[in-house]
């Protein structure tokens, strides 16, 4: 590993070594770098590390905005469709009609949900079969724009598929034009409104 600090022209490099198992699965036999010192490592910390790959160390976000500065969302299904906007410390639906939100948090949760969406595998670069993952006739699609004018996604959710990641349901998406195809855990989908009368509710 690498460590910069922000004032330091040069990185600072850390090196950790595990080497051979300990008698009577005691462990596993560490050192830093170079030092003097051997350390004994409890078997479960030591195989949490050597079991990382690549793809668990990927940033798997397939979004990069913050929540707060989000402005609109649009969100639409193939039976409804619903539009919802900041206005000042409160969310409005602004389509199909106006009305107050009471409750914000199930908008604000939204946000949430879909800065922290990570995908489970990148299928495809560049998907040219847009109608063999569903993409041309999508469950879903959301789109949101932030305060700057500039547009998050849209997010374009396709078929379900329990092939694709094994024991898992996942459907395909895009996250925008010219995105990867990604796999997406189906979880998120269920603390989706499908309706506006679930987001213009009290309760």
């Amino acid at each position: 590993m690498w460590e910069k600090a922000p004032t330091a022209q040069e990185a600072t490099q850390h090196e950790l070594l595990l080497g051979a198992d300990a008698p009577y699965g005691q462990g596993i036999y560490a050192r830093r770098g170079e030092g003097p010192i051997i350390y004994l490592v409890g078997n479960t910390e030591a195989q949490r590390i050597m079991s990382k790959t690549a793809f668990d160390l990927r940033n798997k976000k397939i979004f990069a905005f913050t929540p707060d500065k989000v402005q609109k969302i649009h969100v639409q299904y193939t039976d409804a469709n619903f539009t919802v906007e900041r206005q000042g410390n409160a969310w409005k639906l602004t389509e199909p009609q106006q009305q107050d939100i009471p409750q914000r948090w199930k908008v604000d949760h939204v946000l949430y949900e879909l800065s922290t969406l990570e995908y489970a595998k990148i299928v495809a670069d560049s998907p040219e079969e847009k109608s063999r993952y569903g993409l041309d006739a999508p469950q879903v699609q959301i789109t949101m724009w932030q305060q700057d004018g500039s547009t998050v996604g849209p997010l374009v959710v396709g078929t379900t598929t329990d092939t694709v990641v094994p024991g898992t349901k996942t459907v395909y998406a895009q996250a925008g034009p010219h995105t990867p195809l990604y796999a997406l855990k189906t979880d998120f989908l269920s603390g989706l409104p499908k309706t506006p009368n679930e987001l213009t509710a009290a309760k």
